[in-house]
């Protein structure tokens, strides 16, 4: 559930879908896909617990990935969802209540062509500290 109010905050932002339109995906996307878009991934969940088992905090680590043809668009791509999540706080994402969130790591990659009429893919990838209040449902 919080991945999919996830992606609605992230296609409602104009800055992010300027670039990518529609294209933002959980954990993958179709095969032959447009360039660029964007696949979101679960790195890990961490649930503060008391000693009585009762939990009231998550912070989950996502990992964003922003895919163009070129480095240019996917850097373009990263900074637009840097620039709306990147220290994002006290406020609604969709439904959900989120304390904070924080851009803890950033890589580039490529992904190699899989033929020879395809080009090397261009990766901007960031990875987010996420913490909310456990009543939101987490998949």
């Amino acid at each position: 559930m919080f991945i999919n109010n996830f992606i609605d905050y992230l296609l409602s932002v104009t800055a992010i879908t300027d670039i990518c339109s529609t294209r933002i995906k959980y954990k993958k996307i179709a095969q032959n896909s447009d360039n660029p878009y964007i696949i979101i991934s679960r790195v890990s969940g961490f649930y503060d617990q008391e000693l009585d088992g009762d939990s009231d905090f998550t912070k989950l680590t996502l990992s964003i990935k922003c895919y163009a043809d070129s480095y240019l668009v996917a850097e373009q791509l990263f900074e637009a969802v840097r620039l709306n999540l990147d220290g994002y706080q006290q406020a609604l994402i969709g439904t959900f209540w989120i304390n904070s969130v924080k851009l803890v790591d950033d890589f580039d990659s490529e992904e190699d062509p899989v033929d020879a009429d395809q080009e090397y893919l261009e990766i901007r990838e960031g990875i987010y500290d996420i913490s909310f209040p456990i009543a939101n449902p987490v998949t």
